[in-house]
């Protein structure tokens, strides 16, 4: 399933044109909702390290699919977490992050922010400031967009921050021009070698026109 998830993750995000997407999510949820009612979205006792894992691969899935239940339960945990840190399963959060931010609103949006603000090492910091990428709100987006080039980001991060906005199907034309229209404000923020990290990330933004 491992294996699978991330084939089945390129092709959504390489090769599923904006008319495919409706059909794509719903073979998706086929695909996975009956393994995902076996596993369950809490934890059980004795479960192994690859049962954790699959929970958390199976919510990132079925939450990009569009499925309800998924969203909603990233919806759930996301807020737990966000409120109360290391309350929720650890295989579990960032995935959780992930869907929660694909529908978030200015609130969830807040909340990670201040976590991000807070963030006591590295690790937490890339989190908080690659979730703000998974929004899709195009007001969030630009909102995004801007502060990852401002000097509250560290610049060896300015780069991969601003190609996960491009490599995102759904903020993909947002992030383009913003990056077309920003690219001396990307270089000066960036570093030297922001401009060909941004040109190779470009690659995965062809589209038919």
């Amino acid at each position: 399933i491992d294996q699978l998830l991330v084939q089945l993750n390129y092709v959504s995000q390489f090769l599923v044109n904006d008319q495919d997407r409706t059909a794509f999510n719903s073979w998706m949820r086929r695909l996975f909702t009956l393994t995902a009612e076996q596993v369950g979205w809490e934890a059980k006792p004795g479960e192994s390290d690859e049962q954790l894992e699959l929970r958390g691969q199976l919510l990132r899935a079925l939450g990009i699919a569009q499925d309800p239940q998924a969203q909603a339960v990233a919806k759930k945990l996301a807020e737990q977490d966000l409120d109360h840190p290391g309350s929720v399963q650890k295989e579990l959060v960032v995935p959780t992050l992930e869907v929660a931010a694909m529908q978030g609103d200015e609130a969830l949006y807040q909340k990670v922010m201040t976590r991000l603000e807070e963030a006591h090492n590295p690790e937490q910091h890339s989190l908080y400031s690659q979730i703000l990428a998974r929004f899709t709100d195009p007001a969030l987006v630009k909102q995004s967009l801007n502060f990852f080039i401002s000097p509250e980001v560290r610049s060896q991060d300015v780069a991969l921050l601003l190609s996960r906005e491009l490599l995102n199907p759904a903020v993909q034309p947002e992030a383009w021009d913003f990056i077309q229209s920003h690219w001396n404000d990307i270089q000066g923020a960036g570093g030297p070698c922001s401009s060909g990290k941004m040109v190779q990330a470009s690659g995965g933004c062809c589209t038919a026109h």
